[in-house]
């Protein structure tokens, strides 16, 4: 259900590269995006009495991930201009990987505990005319990544 949702939205939006972000319910393009990890600490519990094993408990989470976002700094992205540091995204964020051939999606990460930690401006630069390219990190928590299976 959550797979179609997501296929209606990004079938009503322009695609612009072979992945969507969808932040606070508004669907975004980025140029790159890096930083999409899971992982687990674990922690080693011996059993008393005569220490035949080694148990492995999972910690809780041992803190947050940062996903970086980078796009051009155009008229499109305006809506991106609005979001602040600090903002949290009680949604979360959606990144979805699209079909090559079609619009459809074929991986979709879902963050939680998601909020801006950084915008930066990209440099600008008088003598060369070029499309500044701006960065975003934010900060998550958990991650989850479902297969559409098409």
């Amino acid at each position: 259900m959550l797979g179609r949702q997501l296929n209606n939205l990004i079938t009503s939006y322009h695609r612009g590269y072979n992945f969507y972000v969808e932040i606070n319910g508004t669907g975004f393009s980025f140029s790159k995006a890096s930083g999409i990890e899971n992982d687990a600490q674990m922690e080693q519990h011996r059993e008393g009495g005569y220490n035949y094993y080694t148990h492995y408990l999972r910690n809780q989470s041992s803190g947050s991930h940062v996903l970086t976002l980078e796009y051009g700094s155009t008229n499109m992205n305006f809506k991106l201009d609005e979001i602040e540091p600090g903002r949290y995204f009680p949604d979360g964020v959606y990144l979805t990987i699209l079909n090559t051939s079609s619009l459809v999606s074929s991986k979709i990460f879902v963050l939680d505990g998601c909020y801006l930690q950084k915008i930066s401006y990209g440099e600008m630069d008088a003598e060369r005319s070029s499309l500044v390219i701006n960065r975003m990190e934010i900060v998550y928590s958990r991650m989850a990544c479902l297969t559409t299976g098409l």
